[in-house]
């Protein structure tokens, strides 16, 4: 059944408590242990492919489908563990198992065995976002709930810089099954923080055994199926992810090939940017959803898809400079309007949806975006880059990037429908 969350109604201007945001900043932390641990093949993907004799093609498997298909069919039956058992103690334990998994992939010998690792980081990582977003919305009040999911989701560009930047450098130091093999440290020191501090909170409005149980896959996809709104909300996210993925991994190899940067200038520079573009992007989208929150999901919608309908435009002009400073700025800001969806997109789905289904959403939202866009775009985008080939490997991958900035602008366009869909709801339901 679609309904805002009643106990939340009825407590608009309840203050979050202190120990509600130092369960979300651990989160955030596991978020950034996540992203450092994804992060990591992306900066390492040319010396890797150098060492491996890799093609494009199997980079972009590597970087997109093993990973991210592994990750989405993984969301679903993690999130339903969630929903049903001990949320913390499930991400604590996953921490720990995607960390260990990273270090085995610094032993791997060839292609499979490297995807299989990568298949283990994804399937323990999939634990991350459901059990998080479920844990803030029986902590946070609706009233602050977008701030903290994008506090959350800093995360992200925080562990991308840590992962680009302390892997470019311990590539150069070292090398790069050195820098994969180093990302056990910092799983082992989260496991005990999550393990030893976050505490399983009261789920809401459980009032019965039919309502303790948690919800089945086919009540949480019925419900969102039913909805609208919803439904373009994750065909928009899908669409914008594609080309989101593509160019998060296969942008410092672009900039190795283009530029002539070491692994250790890439990670740097580009780390910087993306963690700033992301961390900008992020906390704006969860200050807008907040603000704007009261005038109507319709509204938030419409401005999330002109913001990111503008990203395309920009990068499309940095790919075809030959200043990096000025490639730079554009991916900047592409990563900048990108990421205000996540928040606001987000706590619109946990305010509708039935806390019995608050993990299970995020994962079907998370199953669309990564079973099919993180999956898609770098195996795409691989794929047109070797069938270029002939033109070199800069202008190959040049106008393989570009054909990707396509599905952004879809994605613009759906996140527009979801705007007309929500106003539309909300006018039935006054």
């Amino acid at each position: 059944m679609v309904k805002r969350d009643r106990n939340d109604e009825a407590r608009p201007a309840e203050n979050t408590s202190a120990y509600a945001w130092y369960v979300t900043v651990v989160l955030m932390f596991a978020m950034t242990v996540s992203y450092i641990d994804r992060r990591l093949p992306i900066i390492l993907v040319e010396a890797i492919r150098r060492d491996l004799r890799l093609s494009d093609t199997e980079v972009g498997l590597l970087t997109g489908l093993a990973f991210a298909g592994v990750y989405a069919a993984a969301g679903i039956p993690m999130a339903n563990l969630a929903d049903r058992g001990s949320r913390s103690k499930l991400l604590g334990w996953s921490v720990l198992v995607w960390s260990a998994c990273t270090a085995l992939g610094g032993l791997a010998p060839g292609f499979w065995t490297l995807a299989l690792s990568r298949a283990g980081v994804a399937a323990a990582s999939a634990t991350c976002t459901p059990a998080s977003h479920s844990l803030i919305a029986d902590y946070v009040p609706a009233s602050h709930r977008s701030r903290a999911i994008s506090v959350f989701l800093v995360g992200s560009p925080l562990g991308g810089l840590l992962g680009l930047v302390l892997g470019g450098w311990i590539n150069d130091l070292a090398n790069w099954r050195t820098a994969l093999i180093m990302a056990i440290v910092p799983g082992v020191i989260l496991t005990l923080l999550i393990l030893g501090t976050v505490r399983e909170p009261e789920r809401k409005r459980q009032r019965s055994a039919e309502k303790s149980r948690g919800a089945t896959i086919e009540e949480a996809v019925s419900t969102i199926w039913r909805t609208p709104s919803l439904r373009w909300i994750i065909v928009a996210m899908t669409l914008a992810g594609t080309s989101g993925a593509a160019i998060t991994a296969f942008g410092p190899a672009y900039v190795i090939r283009s530029f002539g940067l070491t692994t250790a200038e890439v990670g740097l520079s580009f780390g910087f940017a993306l963690a700033a573009a992301g961390t900008l992007g992020t906390l704006l989208g969860g200050w807008m959803g907040d603000r704007l929150r009261d005038r109507g999901a319709h509204v938030t919608l419409a401005g999330i898809g002109l913001a990111i309908a503008a990203g395309p435009l920009v990068f499309a002009g940095a790919l075809f400079t030959q200043n990096f400073w000025l490639f730079l700025g554009g991916i900047t800001f592409f990563q900048a309007s990108y990421l205000m969806c996540g928040a606001p997109s987000f706590a619109s789905i946990q305010s509708i949806i039935d806390s019995r289904m608050h993990a299970m959403a995020s994962a079907i939202v998370l199953f669309g975006v990564s079973g099919v866009g993180l999956s898609v775009g770098p195996l795409l985008t691989g794929v047109i880059s070797d069938a270029l080939g002939a033109v070199g490997p800069v202008m190959s991958l040049r106008w393989a990037l570009f054909a990707m900035l396509g599905f952004h602008l879809a994605g613009a366009a759906f996140y527009l429908l979801a705007s007309r869909a929500a106003g539309r709801e909300a006018g039935a339901r006054s």
